[in-house]
């Protein structure tokens, strides 16, 4: 993974889509709120990051979208099974995996 490389969370709805932005060098942690389709996110936000991108999402009924967008334009994006989310990075009252 090169160092200049933006790791980015993505929490994807139907209408809106938050990204936390983790800048590797600095440290520095940006979030963002982004409206529009999932879709959008990959040409009009993590494109135009200017650097190369790794960006994850939880597995959903709306990232399939998003997924395709980014597979088409070749971002490295990956879906995370709900599941595989350690307890320790929800916050109390989040729905938990069966």
């Amino acid at each position: 993974m090169s160092e200049s490389m933006a790791l980015v969370g993505l929490d994807v709805r139907q209408a809106q889509t938050v990204a936390a932005v983790l800048d590797p060098l600095s440290g520095e942690l940006r979030v963002e709120r982004l409206r529009g389709a999932p879709a959008v996110v990959v040409p009009v936000f993590l494109e135009r990051l200017g650097r190369p991108v790794r960006a994850v999402y939880e597995a959903g009924p709306t990232g399939f979208g998003l997924a395709r967008a980014a597979g088409e334009r070749v971002v490295d994006l990956r879906v995370v099974a709900p599941g595989s989310i350690p307890e320790s990075a929800r916050r109390p009252g989040e729905d938990r995996p069966a």
